[in-house]
């Protein structure tokens, strides 16, 4: 079922795809860290991948992936700045990447709370940023990139749903069509088999139909639809 749900679900597939690329990203650094001689460096990257790992895990057996996508955005977040005080400059490049993957994993105000404090905190490594020009340059660039990723993911968010709208309702009636219906037989099953609640369907079908076409036309029709 989990599988259908990353093929079939934007949401889920997402949160995937970017725990994917980010254990992809890191893991190359987190053994070059070991080879180097930094153990520490190398076991915070070890940790935030197994961070990323399982929080993608829970997303993919969840029916409703937000928890998991709020805890991978924190996860990112808090491995960005760990990082930047430890590795300097080279950690707080990770912080573009990180505030864009915010705002594609995390909706609204939430997005919003956690790039702000990343940034805060970012801002606040003095052995990175350490003339206050610097500080206010990489608080603008940071926010810039916030803003892009904000208009992005909320146009994408919106167009997501009027295509799924599109392809779940009949535009005339806005009733849900076969694959809506199917859908939501499946959560109302899974419900009840959770709950153990009975569960019933009931189908009727309009008679004669054709006449009130006939009589009254097409329009008429489609509006007492």
């Amino acid at each position: 079922m989990w599988i259908e749900r990353l093929r079939h679900d934007f949401r889920h597939s997402l949160v995937v795809m970017f725990g994917a690329i980010a254990i992809a990203g890191i893991a190359p650094f987190a053994f070059y860290r070991f080879l180097e001689g930094q153990a520490l460096q190398g076991v915070l990257d070890l940790l935030l991948i197994a961070c990323i790992g399982v929080g993608s895990e829970r997303a993919v057996r969840s029916a409703n992936p937000q928890r998991a996508s709020l805890f991978l955005a924190i996860a990112y977040c808090l491995g960005c700045i760990a990082v930047a005080r430890l590795s300097g400059l080279a950690g707080l490049l990770w912080a573009f990447p990180v505030l864009v993957a915010n705002f594609m994993l995390v909706r609204g105000w939430r997005a919003v709370l956690v790039s702000a404090l990343t940034i805060a905190a970012l801002a606040t490594i003095d052995t990175v940023l350490a003339t206050l020009t610097e500080k206010a340059i990489f608080v603008a660039t940071s926010l810039v990139v916030s803003l892009f990723a904000f208009v992005f993911a909320s146009r994408a968010e919106h167009q997501r749903a009027q295509l799924e709208k599109l392809a779940r309702h009949d535009p005339l009636t806005g009733a849900s069509n076969r694959r809506g219906m199917q859908e939501e037989l499946e959560v109302a099953i899974a419900a009840s088999e959770r709950n153990g609640e009975p569960l019933a369907l009931f189908v009727f079908d309009l008679d004669h139909f054709k006449q009130v076409n006939d009589s009254f036309g097409h329009d008429a029709g489609d509006h007492v639809l």
